[in-house]
């Protein structure tokens, strides 16, 4: 890398975390941050690779790309495969549903006591997880790769409802008529969870370059600007006290 001035970094797209925008480049907030890290550390070529999410980590390991700028929340499972960087953002979860609410849909719980109700998680991503904590049976957790087939399974009656993170959730409401979120879940089962960025176990020297720079830019006003321009702000900045990631329960 400090060779060829090129870093590989790996995308799942997921606005406002990760996507790619009209004109064809890769943005939202974890590659524009990872973007302006990189450029502060002397390096001026950045190679996106897309893959889906449940591919992130099995790719990263493999040596397909050196970094996951993708929104990646902490979780201790995942600790034992990558080494996160320290959390650049903590959020609650939300549900997407069908606009009208006709099921009344504002939780799992919600979803665990009506029979027959379906759920839908994106592959790889801990919502799965929080349903069958919150007594959602297996059989009625659908996982699909990407967002957008989760939402035609929702328009397809093969699921009532869509757990992500609230700032996906919030975009996707209100870009699309047909669609409504609920507020943030905040519950045992759903507790806030913190994103990261990560590399190889064996890339220390790596992870904590980029870690430094990072330090210097949360929390700034150039970084609040960023946040800004994709719909967050300083209520999802985590406690910058917090000395190292932590584990916690989220996508």
């Amino acid at each position: 890398m400090a060779r060829t001035g090129t870093i590989r970094i790996g995308y799942a797209v997921e606005a406002p975390f990760a996507f790619v925008d009209g004109q064809g480049q890769v943005t939202g907030e974890s590659p524009a941050v990872a973007r302006v890290i990189w450029q502060r550390l002397g390096i001026p070529r950045i190679e996106w690779v897309q893959t889906d999410f449940a591919s992130l980590i099995p790719q990263l390991r493999a040596g397909r790309f050196d970094q996951i700028a993708s929104g990646l929340f902490i979780r201790p499972d995942r600790q034992q495969l990558i080494a996160f960087t320290q959390p650049s953002l903590c959020l609650q979860a939300a549900l997407l549903v069908r606009r009208g609410n006709s099921l009344h849909l504002h939780g799992l719980n919600d979803i665990a006591n009506q029979e027959g109700v379906r759920l839908a998680v994106i592959t790889g991503a801990v919502e799965g997880e929080d349903a069958a904590r919150a007594g959602i049976p297996g059989d009625r957790i659908l996982s699909f790769p990407t967002t957008d087939l989760a939402l035609q399974g929702i328009r397809h009656n093969l699921a009532d409802a869509l757990a992500l993170s609230a700032p996906t959730i919030k975009q996707l409401a209100d870009a699309l008529p047909d669609m409504q979120r609920t507020l943030p879940l905040s519950s045992p089962d759903t507790a806030a969870g913190c994103s990261a960025f990560a590399f190889r176990l064996a890339d220390t020297q790596l992870r904590r370059q980029f870690d430094q720079g990072l330090d210097a830019y949360l929390g700034s006003d150039k970084h609040l600007q960023l946040l800004h321009a994709f719909g967050l702000g300083v209520e999802e900045l985590p406690n910058r006290r917090q000395s190292s990631p932590q584990p916690v329960n989220s996508r």
